[in-house]
Formats: structure tokens, sequence, C-alpha cells
């Protein structure tokens, strides 16, 4: 089975950096483990939604 996954932080702060890196961590794992293909990742990182400009 083919899955996408999405993974978002939404600052560029350490502490955050590192949760998107556990994200993806995590989805490989769930894919590997399930036998299934991660075919698309999704990612947005330091993004914030908090102000536009």
């Amino acid at each position: 089975m083919k899955i996408a996954a999405y993974a978002r932080v939404s600052t560029e702060k350490e502490s955050q950096v590192e949760s998107f890196e556990k994200q993806i961590e995590i989805f490989n794992e769930f894919t590997k483990k399930n036998n299934y293909e991660l075919y698309k990742l999704y990612a947005d990182e330091g993004i914030s939604g908090n102000q536009i400009k």
C-alpha cells in the first residue's frame, strides 16, 4: 500500500527542528513495520501561520 505523510513545524527553533526530524523518523518506521511504501512526504518546516505577510 502506498501512503503519504505530512510533517510540520512552525519555527526553526532547534527543538522544533528535532521534532520535525522525529516526525519523519516515525513515518519511516511505521511504513517499514507495516510493509507500506511512503509514496510522498509533504513537509512545512519553519513556516508559521501566525502572521500573513
